[in-house]
């Protein structure tokens, strides 16, 4: 991962995405609701062993899928990835209805 693309809060493992709008998110280390921002002094890059032995899996926000290997993550190269969701419970308030 590049230094311009790696520093982004996206690809961040204190950064939660918005399951339905990933270019927003929680930023855990700030503890608020943030836009992703294009570079961060404040990046963390993911240890994705790590990841899966303490979160038991990672989100394809491209695929919209979870991933429980790291076998199941060579499939999905070049997707974006997410560490931990955040979660919307109001987001079906944003849908139009299908009458």
């Amino acid at each position: 991962m590049g230094s311009v693309q790696g520093s982004c809060c996206i690809f961040c493992v204190l950064y939660s995405p918005n399951t339905a709008f990933p270019w927003m998110g929680l930023c855990k280390l700030h503890g608020k609701f943030v836009v992703s921002k294009p570079s961060c002094e404040n990046f963390r890059e993911a240890d994705l062993k790590k990841v899966f032995v303490e979160g038991g899996h990672i989100y394809c926000l491209t695929c919209r899928k979870p991933l429980y290997s790291e076998q199941e993550l060579l499939s999905h190269a070049g997707h974006t990835m997410a560490f931990e969701q955040c979660f919307d419970e109001v987001v079906c308030e944003e849908s139009p209805a299908g009458d």
